[in-house]
């Protein structure tokens, strides 16, 4: 694999893409713009919630407000449960909205998105058919 990207640096090299040196194997597998450097302040060790609260602080330092606003994400789990429904419920919801889509909505902006409701309700026929099981005729006589 490394002689192929070599290669592929002496093809470039030839066509006059690359000027100046060519970049060496060592350079193109770990080039120095994707290398971590820990004093960044972009190094984020605490994830994407560390990124979110730093891009707060940042959106609310740019507004001119001192307030920064902190969210409580610890409560989403259990909302979420709440409105949990059945596969078939989602199906008929899906069909329903796919309908009134195009009832009421405009004829060039809204095909997308039945279009993925489509999409959205096939993967729950086909997530509703995998838990279905055969049965035999036997069953039915017993």
């Amino acid at each position: 694999m490394e002689t192929a990207l070599m290669e592929s640096v002496n093809k470039l090299v030839k066509r006059n893409q690359i000027f100046g040196n060519p970049p060496t194997l060592k350079e193109l597998l770990n080039p120095v713009e994707e290398r971590d450097d820990p004093d960044s302040l972009y190094t984020f060790d605490g994830g994407n919630d560390e990124i979110v609260a730093q891009v707060q602080r940042e959106m609310a330092e740019k507004s001119g407000g001192d307030d920064i606003i902190e969210i409580d994400n610890s409560g989403d789990e259990e909302s979420n449960h709440k409105d949990d429904c059945s596969l078939a419920e989602l199906i008929t919801l899906c069909a329903t909205l796919e309908r009134q889509c195009l009832k009421h909505g405009d004829s060039e902006l809204s095909l997308e998105l039945p279009r993925q409701l489509r999409v959205f309700c096939a993967q729950l026929l086909w997530k509703q058919n995998l838990a279905k099981q055969q049965t035999t005729i036997d069953k039915f006589f017993t």
